[in-house]
């Protein structure tokens, strides 16, 4: 499977009992419950046979008698408890003793499907991680739905006041900020990006709109999304493509953008893309986020638990 990375597109349902069958939980010897009800303090049994994981013990042991068994082993027929020789048992030849109340009847028994049951949801809209696929294999599952990575994003910022870093800020003016902690991330996530700069408004729009033969996948768009006069982004967006969706509950950043491009002369012709208008506000939570991690006392202060000097 290599899917590691990717975002599951349905849930992993388990296709088997987890556990699969009932096993013991530990080395020991595995016996039928019902002989701690001994009349004296102690309880004698007489060994019998030997179960291994993936070698089970298919004959049930008879009245006062166990099974040695092996942690990840099938459980005997009859029994239902397992007693750990390490800290209780006292073996002489084929015969083991140990308290009678040292233990409880169903001790150190793993039942079928307490972890997990057949036809539940194992793993739920995530991102698969090498662990993931252990416990996929686990299930005998050898395909499941995830959705496909992003090849190429392209992106820009749409405003006149920004400039790129290395510019010259004039009256008006700043530095476009978005953009780079935007491109950060997706290189992060390993999709091929094409960096478009920071433009003005319309030739942004009219870029994302048409492709700009920049061959993405993706159109990621900071800037110019909001309700102001100036804001044509979002309008240009929905005069060639869908916009699914505009605004979220959030504050700041309210504005933010979602839908497809088309290729065509018009919506809904040709090939489709996908355009996002991110929100301003990645600007002012990456500005507090610093702030708030610059404030904090170096690793040397904290740990000496004294005021940083810095």
């Amino acid at each position: 499977m290599n899917i590691t990375g990717l975002l599951l597109a349905a849930n992993v349902i388990s296709p088997i009992d987890v556990p699969a069958f009932d096993n013991s939980a530990m080395d020991g010897y595995a016996f039928a419950g019902r002989s701690l009800e001994s009349p004296t303090d102690t309880v004698n049994l007489n060994v019998k046979g030997t179960a291994l994981a993936g070698r089970p013990h298919t004959e049930a042991p008879g009245n006062g008698e166990c099974i040695r068994i092996m942690t990840g082993a099938l459980m005997p027929p009859g029994c239902d408890t397992v007693v750990v020789p390490q800290e209780l048992v006292t073996r002489n030849g084929d015969i083991i003793c140990f308290p009678s109340r040292a233990l409880r009847p169903g001790q150190n028994r793993r039942l079928s499907g307490e972890d997990l049951a057949r036809g539940k949801p194992a793993l739920r809209g995530r991102i698969v991680q090498a662990s993931d696929l252990g416990l996929m294999a686990s299930f005998g599952i050898a395909d499941v739905a995830v959705i496909k990575r992003l090849k190429v994003v392209a992106l820009f910022s749409a405003g006149d006041e920004l400039r790129s870093v290395g510019e010259t800020l004039t009256p008006s003016t700043l530095y476009d900020s978005n953009r780079y902690a935007l491109y950060a991330m997706l290189k992060r996530l390993g999709v091929e990006t094409i960096d478009h700069r920071a433009r003005r408004p319309c030739i942004a729009g009219k870029s994302a709109a048409s492709g700009d033969g920049s061959g993405g996948c993706c159109h990621l768009s900071s800037g110019d999304v909001s309700v102001g006069d100036a804001d044509f982004t979002r309008e240009l967006m929905n005069s060639v493509g869908d916009v699914a969706f505009w605004k979220i509950a959030m504050r700041p950043g309210r504005p933010l953008a979602l839908g497809r491009l088309w290729s065509g002369p018009h919506a809904s012709t040709g090939e489709s893309a996908l355009f996002s208008l991110a929100c301003p506000a990645i600007r002012s939570r990456l500005w507090r986020r610093s702030i708030s991690s610059s404030a904090k006392p170096c690793w040397p202060c904290r740990a000496r638990n004294t005021r940083c000097p810095r």
